[in-house]
């Protein structure tokens, strides 16, 4: 697999006229948002096509969309577009997801595959002016294959790495520093918290791990300091790693959330933190991803001796 390092995740956009098939490398990027856009001929059929390799297991997936339609000008009986989704393992392929949607596409017929890579996972998105359909699927590789394989042609395709934002920490100098301090502490709203539940859409987010969570005084508010639980990409974060911020607002017991994702950018620029239970329970809720978390308060033990 190529690599690209730490300093050079840069924030990147490739955006070109492309004959069939086009290729595309996204070497090691954790981040990234593939996306290939298909002019359609505007009847019978249309065949789109995108692959990638997942490493894990040297297998390749292949995902196909297939619209029927004599014309997409009537609103009233819009076309339908039918997606597969196989698994290619050597001499075996198997249906990894498949189904279908509505597909209104307008007067300019065209249609959109975008394959977008988290540190918490991957998911492929199809429609036309939006997305109308999203599927989580793996991916493993280095590379992106799109094909206009019938009735169609590719437009454009363009891929956008995010950049890793800088690694921030706490002033503590060991987690048993941080601690001890907590131990003293006689404000209400420092202390630890470890993951308790959640109500996630998962085609909108997804949690890296049940994680246990440190809250220390900090100006105009309190840092959120990771300590554990990271599953999914456990070396993006280490113990004493800035993992938030909460910002006191007007309502007490209510704060801004910054909430960083693995590449250090912001989850989500409309959320917040409460306080209840009691002061036992600390719930963030992310309004544009349609997702919460909750945490519940703990009390210090030692890590187990290695």
């Amino acid at each position: 697999m190529k690599k690209l390092s730490s300093a050079g995740l840069l924030a990147l956009c490739l955006t070109a006229a492309a004959s069939d098939p086009a290729a595309i490398d996204v070497g090691n990027a954790t981040d990234f948002s593939y996306h290939a856009r298909y002019e359609l001929s505007g009847s019978g059929r249309h065949i789109m096509w995108l692959a990638w390799p997942h490493d894990i297991d040297s297998s390749q997936y292949n995902a196909s969309v297939e619209i029927m339609a004599s014309s997409f000008d009537d609103p009233l009986f819009p076309a339908k577009a039918r997606y597969k989704i196989s698994k290619v393992c050597g001499n075996n392929t198997s249906v990894f997801a498949q189904g279908d949607f509505e597909c209104r596409v307008g007067r300019k017929p065209a249609f959109s595959m975008v394959l977008r890579r988290t540190p918490s996972g991957a998911a492929l998105s199809l429609g036309s002016d939006k997305a109308a359909e999203t599927i989580e699927v793996p991916f493993g590789g280095d590379s992106i294959i799109a094909k206009a394989v019938e009735g169609a042609e590719m437009q454009r395709h363009s891929l956008i790495i995010r950049s890793i934002g800088k690694r921030t920490k706490t002033p503590f100098g060991s987690r048993e520093e941080l601690m001890a301090y907590l131990e003293t502490s006689t404000d209400p709203m420092e202390g630890i918290w470890e993951y308790l539940d959640r109500d996630i859409n998962p085609s909108k987010a997804r949690l890296g791990g049940k994680y246990t969570v440190a809250t220390v005084l900090s100006p105009n508010g309190y840092d959120i300091v990771y300590l554990d639980g990271a599953e999914n990409v456990p070396g993006d974060w280490t113990c004493l790693d800035i993992k938030g911020k909460l910002t006191n607002t007007a309502f007490e017991g209510h704060y801004d959330l910054l909430w960083l994702a693995a590449p250090r950018h912001a989850a989500d620029h409309e959320a917040s933190a409460t306080i209840g239970v009691g002061g036992e329970v600390l719930e963030l809720t992310f309004p544009t991803l349609r997702s919460r978390i909750r945490f519940r308060r703990t009390s210090y033990s030692p890590p187990p001796r290695q």
